[in-house]
């Protein structure tokens, strides 16, 4: 009879031979290989059909799996448990299933994602001025162009402040007026797709402004800025130089018309703004014009107000009807 201490013995050497003999079987031929797909996810959807499916398979030592994209199987490589293949959707859903083979059986993962082919993004390049461009000077040109967009109007971004502007073929090309310093520009497009945008930053090196008016209408219009300076000049399209400076007298579409003082032409007092509707162009009234003036930087005046009445002939500084609207006055001292 063996005594407690070599039935003790034996247990352990039996134990230590089975482990042995279990940690020299390759597990991977005893359970049936897992797939995992990490991406993309189950469910998704996608607006570009090309596609990288990737994975992971685990007790599986071969080199190739085959994936079946709406029942159609291709073969892809396996690099230490893990695939990655390119793959092309076809409309509408699609579903893609990976599948492993091994000695000890089959593994597979299925998921299905979804392709719009009629989704078409707008792109919006801005060709002109540059990202990060210095000027020593406030007026510019904004030019740039909205691919797959069949509008013809658009929002512009000037510091936030968004304006009209209009689109011509898929061009646009717009005369903002920078404020000193830094200025950001965004160019933003509404589509039945979404929202898209496009935005860059530029920098005007001329002197801060002591004031900063701009006008601008929704309506393809004439419309016109008078801004009435304390020692008695009238800027406006016919005199457009006083001690400030008005830039671009635009006649048609949405403005805009931008009065800039800088502190080398200041004069203290009062100076008066006011709009005249000059001309209509095709569009029907009311129109809806805006002002935003800024005083040293800060806004001092933001006014909405509608024009019914154009007049082409009532357009003297000294001027009143139902054709003028009287902003409001800002004083500087």
């Amino acid at each position: 009879m063996l005594s407690k201490k070599k039935v003790f013995l034996f247990t352990i050497v039996s134990f230590i031979l089975v482990l042995s003999l279990f940690s020299c079987v390759n597990l991977k031929s005893i359970f049936k290989p897992v797939v995992s797909i990490t991406s993309p996810d189950d469910g998704e959807h996608f607006t570009n059909p090309y596609i990288i499916v990737e994975g992971n398979i685990s007790n599986f030592n071969g080199t190739e799996a085959t994936l079946y994209l709406n029942g159609t199987p291709t073969n892809i490589s396996v690099s230490n448990g893990n695939f990655n293949h390119n793959l092309v959707l076809e409309d509408g859903t699609n579903t893609i299933k990976v599948e492993a083979v091994s000695p000890a059986g089959v593994g597979a993962n299925e998921i299905t994602v979804f392709y719009d082919a009629t989704y078409n993004p707008s792109v919006i390049i801005i060709t002109n001025p540059t990202n990060g461009e210095i000027f020593d000077h406030p007026f510019i040109t904004l030019e740039g162009t909205i691919l797959n967009f069949n509008g013809t109007e658009t929002t512009l971004f000037l510091n936030g402040i968004s304006r009209k502007m209009y689109v011509d073929n898929d061009g646009f090309e717009y005369y903002p007026t920078l404020e000193s310093g830094t200025n950001t520009i965004r160019v933003q497009a509404e589509t039945d797709n979404g929202l898209y945008y496009n935005e860059i930053s530029v920098f005007n090196d001329a002197s801060p402004d002591v004031l900063w008016i701009e006008l601008t209408w929704d309506s393809i219009a004439e419309v016109d800025l008078y801004i009435y300076e304390p020692d008695g000049t009238v800027v406006w399209y016919d005199n457009t130089q006083g001690n400030g400076i008005i830039y671009n007298d635009t006649y048609e579409f949405f403005g805009p018309e931008t009065y800039v003082l800088n502190p080398d032409n200041l004069i203290s007092g009062e100076y008066n703004i006011r709009v005249h509707f000059y001309d209509l162009y095709g569009d029907s009234t009311p129109i809806t014009c805006k002002v935003i003036a800024k005083k040293f930087g800060e806004i001092v005046i933001n006014r909405e107000f509608i024009l019914n009445d154009y007049d082409d002939v009532n357009d003297n500084p000294s001027a009143t009807g139902t054709d003028w609207y009287d902003v409001g006055i800002i004083e500087l001292p």
